[in-house]
Parts: C-alpha cells; structure tokens; sequence
C-alpha cells in the first residue's frame, strides 16, 4: 500500500492489517514502505492509533501502550494515543533528544506535500495535520514546531 494510498481513508481494518507483525499486537510503521517523509509517517501514526482506538482491542484507561523512537511517527503516536483518551502511554527514546535524526539540520527543506506532485494541493506549505502539525522548512524548524507541540500536549 503507498502512501497516497494511505491518504485516501483505509478501513480501520486495512491500517491494522498492513502495520500488523502477526500474531502480536505489535504494529511497525514504516514496514513494507518505499516512500517515507515526516509527513507520511505521522499520517500513518495517526491511522494506526485511531484505527486501534475504533477497533476496541485495548481500553482507553487500562491499557498500556509503548511507543519506540522518539522521531516524528514515535511522537505523533504517542501524542495520538493521549489525545485519544489512553492515559498509560509511555514513549521510549534511546537518544538524549527527540527528533534527532534531523532536529539540528539547517541546510536541506521539508515540505509535506513534496511527493504529491502532480497532484492538487501538493504546493501548501502547511501538512494539515489534526496534531503535531508543522509547515514547510528547515528540519531544524520543522523539529522545534513538532516538539514544541508535543511538549504542550506531553504537559
């Protein structure tokens, strides 16, 4: 499944089949993906959370739920889970800081919509995010945007 695909609203049950490693409820995000930027990562993240709130599989206020990598689809799932009512969520993090794959990178640019050229819309500068969300710009700047967001949420 692309990631344009992704963007055109999959079934609860596709997210959870497609992120699934079998028999646990153990989801990868970036399994199986040729395609990956912050934007679609954090699009996926936001997917398989609420696909796993809908899907009842866990209690919002009983379950725990660990997320590993403190980059953007690690923050935006855990940020995703708390927003979504689930209130034993922990986020592991082996760096010092979050986001640090690129987080102090001031030479190259993201843009959220940069593979969807041709397509409309793929110029806003804005990702259009319902959290975490970000516009186009440094990764530095990009970085800060995010973790300062999750920082508001995270308090």
């Amino acid at each position: 499944m692309s990631t344009r695909e992704l963007l055109q609203k999959p079934t609860r049950d596709q997210i959870q089949e497609f992120l699934r490693v079998k028999p646990h409820h153990l989801y990868v995000l970036g399994r199986l993906d040729l395609q990956v930027n912050v934007y679609s990562q954090q699009v996926r993240a936001i997917n398989l959370v609420h696909a796993i709130a809908e899907s009842g599989d866990l209690e919002p206020t009983s379950s725990r739920i660990a997320v590993v990598g403190g980059g953007a689809a690690g923050l935006t799932a855990a940020a995703s889970a708390g927003w979504l009512g689930f209130r034993n969520v922990t986020l592991y993090e082996r760096e010092t800081e979050l986001l640090s794959a690129f987080r102090h990178n001031t030479v190259r640019h993201l843009h959220p919509h940069m593979y969807d050229w041709p397509y409309p819309g793929w110029d806003r500068s804005k990702a259009g995010l319902p959290i975490l969300d970000w516009q186009a710009g440094t990764p530095k700047e990009v970085a800060k945007t995010i973790e300062t967001s999750w920082k508001r949420l995270r308090d």
